[in-house]
């Protein structure tokens, strides 16, 4: 989902957030490329960029109405944060996402029981 201030009107196109500071990950955030190439797409490049290291606290400088962020659905219900931050629908090419997991040598016992459960075969 695209988030904004609740105050901020709703958002129809990439030109809506001219002028506006992206709230996002680091460079290498699958969502954050999406977003980028969804406003290069429109030649629209933000303002600026507020990296931060969490989801909660992208989710409270946007609901402070520090800028705009990109962030899972699932989340923002699992946060209750929903009613924080006005929400608006990113086009389709845009709002589907698949996140890879990617490791090196042996799984950890979490990651193990991880691979488990994704595949059906937990008990």
């Amino acid at each position: 989902m695209l988030i904004t201030g609740r105050g901020l009107p709703p958002v129809r196109a990439a030109a809506d957030l001219a002028g506006m500071t992206v709230v996002s990950f680091a460079a290498g955030c699958s969502y954050r490329k999406r977003l980028e190439d969804w406003l290069g797409a429109s030649s629209l490049l933000p303002a600026r960029t507020l990296e931060l290291a969490s989801y909660q606290a992208m989710i409270a400088c946007v609901a402070a109405g520090t800028g705009f962020a990109v962030v899972p659905r699932s989340l923002l219900l699992a946060l209750k944060a929903a009613k924080e931050v006005r929400q608006h629908e990113l086009p389709a090419r845009v709002r589907r996402n698949h996140t890879h997991l990617v490791w090196k040598g042996e799984p950890s016992a979490a990651l193990a029981r991880l691979q488990e459960i994704l595949s059906g075969k937990a008990t």
